[in-house]
């Protein structure tokens, strides 16, 4: 959804890019504070979540059958949150001393 609302930037942001760019700059923001060195790396990962929790939130306020079905947000925000630690202890670490970190009898 996002792509679809930066697809054709403009220099005035209107209608979801404004949306978009407000919400990027509020996590930028805060995530600089707590970011440290590692801030730009870990950045994409931190907003994924944030956009995922609010839009999962945002979810919960529409009426119908069942809005807050049990582990269907916290499943996928396991999983988002499972494959994107391996993915970035790979890509910091590569990929034989990120496996040697779970067997710690092969890096003797």
């Amino acid at each position: 959804m996002m792509t679809l609302a930066i697809r054709n930037p403009k220099m005035v942001p209107t209608g979801l890019q404004n949306f978009f760019e407000m919400v990027y700059e509020f996590v930028d923001r805060f995530w600089r504070t707590l970011g440290g060195q590692t801030r730009f790396f870990f950045f994409p990962s931190f907003l994924l979540l944030f956009l995922f929790i609010f839009f999962a939130n945002l979810m919960g306020l529409i009426p119908g059958p069942c809005p807050d079905e049990p582990g269907g947000r916290e499943l996928g925000m396991a999983l988002i949150v499972f494959l994107s630690t391996h993915f970035f202890g790979i890509k910091q670490k590569g990929i034989l001393k990120y496996l040697k970190h779970f067997l710690p009898r092969l890096s003797r």
